[in-house]
């Protein structure tokens, strides 16, 4: 089937005391990563409270969105990210990390001490960046029209995360900076979350960083977005960001605000997305899993 080489699937059975694991397609090296680190946290989790006999199968890949693998998938699949339209994806924390929960804690500053800017910065990841069309992409656009504002904000690409083709070209049209950890990062005020493939990875941790976020307007979602409020933990724009650089004036001119809807965004990090929040929904989700496929078995 067209697509499945990269879809990072992983059968994963749970059984007694052991846990196991069978990759239906071969994993590179992100993908394996990302395996390590889950069934880490799967062991914990076990070990902590005991799971119930499962088995399922869950993507290592950024999303499970492809219309032709759905119309071919007959079984849930786990993933991070999914469409709102996507009944066939059940939806799991991001443990990718081992260390997640440390690494969130790093990434906060006062809202004192950052730089009155916004920032991005990532890769070509929402589409195909052919010379004609590129700009016509969310992240693409929104790079380009940064320069013009650039006393507003810092939006560029990474260039490790771009082909070959586009590098000399977005060199001459200044789009490309070097990469920036997220610690860094967070030491400006506003926080840009673009959609990718799937629903960024970034905004979980610039939730945490003390930052105010700016998200676009999306139908891909992850676990927690469903506890989040627009206008009340961040902002949002439109994702062709038309209007982005005007709520960016209004944050700045009304800085008591944008701090306040800020701290209610670290503070729903704080309270729903450390490890035990996490591990907590994690153990629910398989746990009812779990009865479903026994009622499933029933004659």
């Amino acid at each position: 089937m067209q697509g499945i080489e990269s879809a990072g699937l992983v059968r994963i059975v749970v059984e007694g005391p052991d846990i196991r694991y069978e990759p239906l397609v071969p994993l590179n090296s992100k993908q394996l990563s990302n395996l390590d680190s889950f069934l880490s946290a799967l062991m914990k989790l076990h070990a902590i409270c005991p799971l119930p006999p499962l088995d399922f199968c869950m993507t290592l890949a950024p999303s499970f969105d492809r219309p032709l693998l759905l119309q071919e998938t007959s079984i849930p699949i786990f993933a991070v990210s999914k469409e709102t339209h996507n009944k066939k994806v059940v939806l799991i924390p991001r443990l990718w990390n081992q260390n997640r929960e440390l690494f969130f804690q790093q990434t906060f500053h006062s809202w004192d001490q950052k730089i009155n800017k916004a920032f991005w910065r990532g890769g070509p990841t929402d589409g195909p960046y052919g010379f004609f069309d590129w700009s016509f992409r969310p992240r693409g656009h929104l790079a380009l029209r940064s320069r013009n504002f650039s006393d507003l904000i810092d939006a560029r690409f990474v260039p490790s995360q771009l082909s070959d083709y586009p590098i000399d070209y977005f060199k001459q049209l200044k789009l490309l900076a070097p990469f920036v950890f997220p610690q860094e990062q967070s030491i400006y005020k506003y926080l840009l979350s673009l959609d990718g493939e799937a629903a960024p990875s970034s905004f979980e941790w610039q939730l945490f960083s003390g930052s105010l976020i700016f998200k676009s307007k999306s139908n891909k979602i992850e676990w927690f977005y469903q506890g989040l409020k627009e206008g009340e933990h961040f902002i949002s724009f439109r994702s062709d960001g038309n209007d982005l650089f005007e709520k960016l004036i209004w944050a700045m001119r009304h800085d008591n605000e944008a701090k306040t809807i800020a701290e209610k965004g670290a503070y729903f990090a704080q309270l729903h997305l450390l490890d035990e929040e996490a591990f907590v929904y994690l153990h629910h989700l398989l746990n009812r899993y779990s009865q479903l496929l026994n009622k499933q078995s029933l004659p």
